[in-house]
């Protein structure tokens, strides 16, 4: 599953202006790492009623052969040892008796928190770079 993100233009005009790579992905981290807790939030908003929400965690930017990345994800238990991770995948993709039917999540939370968080990744770039 791929992310196709667009209106970056801007963003990508100014990581140009940066000729130190390593400087870029430090930058980078930084704005995921600051955008990550709207991923987070619209992720246990959109999980909930659902006890997984409890369980749902961040961790920090990473940089890969793709670019940075962070991710928004669901780990522990709940009160009865059935993994959080467990709970939100059936949320997602309901169980083969479709009782109960499924309630996809992952893609709104995605869609929802999008906006927010390119605003919040740009207001950091422009702070580390000087920019207006």
């Amino acid at each position: 599953m791929g992310v196709r993100v667009e209106g970056l233009d801007d963003l990508i005009k100014l990581f140009d202006r940066l000729s130190d790579k390593t400087r870029v992905d430090e930058i980078a981290k930084k704005a995921v790492d600051a955008a990550l807790p709207t991923l987070t939030s619209s992720i246990r908003s959109h999980i909930h009623p659902s006890e997984a929400a409890a369980g749902v965690t961040q961790k920090s930017a990473k940089v890969n052969a793709f670019g940075v990345f962070g991710v928004g994800t669901v780990t522990g238990h709940d009160r009865y040892g059935v993994p959080y991770a467990k709970i939100a995948n059936v949320l997602e993709y309901g169980r083969h008796d479709r009782k109960p039917p499924h309630k996809p999540w992952r893609a709104a939370s995605a869609s929802s928190a999008e906006p927010a968080s390119i605003k919040i990744m740009e207001q950091i770039i422009k702070s580390e770079m000087d920019c207006d």
